[in-house]
């Protein structure tokens, strides 16, 4: 992908409009004003014994009785939402139009969430690499987003340098812990091809008590409705190696056509019931339609959101 197709995808997200603006946050309110806390505003954070500095309505009868002493409840005020916007951008991701829909949700979801104040960070996760860029705020935010999306996604950029990770602990957290209060929002945008399954299903169930994931399924038209009716002859398609993960074009007839067809049908059918199974409400890309982009980010945030209240 060239820069200047990379920019037109950032300007059509970016001048969308308020429609494509995805709503993070509802009716989370601090004491009676709109704001970017979370929930209520307060949360408890400890017992403590009851001083000559103590609100008499913050005791808790119940505390108190099991302890033999007047206990009474410290609530702190809850801090602001993040999000992380977690990329997966092995080989297979970077095929036909996948790069081009993923790069649209990502941008729509950048600009929602910076438009709204809401501290936003980075991860683009490799084969064995990954990239970060800790959550901020602003003009300089975004623009650090950006050249971090670009150096990977475009051909005429300079590439930046990927932090090298163990295969199995690219989607780990660690270090991030002290960064993303708790419900903050994790989006993983991927197509969920291959052994990276198995490595984020795992990292879902452990941070999903804690934060709010939120998947992204990107296919393409290709790939969500593979074509039944190629040539006898055959079609040249771009594929991604799975041993060497290399991206090559292949020569598909009709009948492999046919079982890739099916084999695509299985594979998402599997992977919805697994979503459901973890009670991982998520979005389906499949197309380059800024208004099916924007709907099905907003549908899936506000489930995530229903689920959490």
């Amino acid at each position: 992908m060239r820069f200047s197709k990379f920019e037109e995808i950032f300007n059509i997200a970016q001048s969308s409009g308020i429609e494509y603006k995805v709503r993070l946050v509802r009716n989370l309110l601090y004491g009676e004003y709109n704001s970017v806390y979370i929930g209520e505003g307060l949360e408890f954070a400890k017992f403590e014994e009851f001083g000559p500095d103590s609100d008499p309505r913050q005791i808790d009868i119940v505390a108190s009785l099991k302890s033999d002493s007047l206990l009474v409840a410290r609530e702190r005020e809850r801090r602001e939402a993040r999000l992380l916007v977690v990329c997966d951008v092995s080989p297979s991701m970077m095929l036909r139009e996948k790069p081009e829909i993923a790069l649209r949700g990502i941008a729509t979801l950048l600009f929602s969430a910076l438009d709204q104040h809401i501290r936003t960070g980075l991860m683009l996760v490799g084969s064995n690499e990954r990239i970060e860029v800790r959550p901020g705020l602003g003009n300089k935010q975004l623009a650090r987003v950006r050249d971090a999306l670009a150096s990977l996604y475009c051909s005429d950029r300079e590439p930046l340098s990927l932090t090298s990770r163990p295969r199995e602990e690219r989607f780990k957290l660690s270090g991030w812990e002290h960064i993303l209060t708790q419900d903050s929002y994790i989006a993983f945008f991927s197509d969920f091809l291959g052994s990276d399954r198995d490595y984020y299903i795992p990292a879902a169930d452990e941070y999903n008590g804690r934060y709010r994931i939120v998947p992204v399924v990107v296919q393409d038209d290709l790939e969500h409705t593979f074509p039944r009716d190629l040539p006898r002859v055959g079609s040249s398609i771009e594929m991604v190696d799975p041993e060497s993960e290399e991206i090559s074009s292949v020569l598909i007839n009709r009948k492999t056509g046919i079982e890739l067809a099916n084999a695509h049908e299985n594979r998402f059918e599997q992977l919805e019931k697994l979503f459901e199974e973890k009670e991982l409400p998520f979005a389906h890309l499949n197309n380059l339609d800024m208004s099916g982009i924007y709907s099905a980010m907003q549908e899936v945030f506000n489930a995530v959101h229903a689920l959490r209240r």
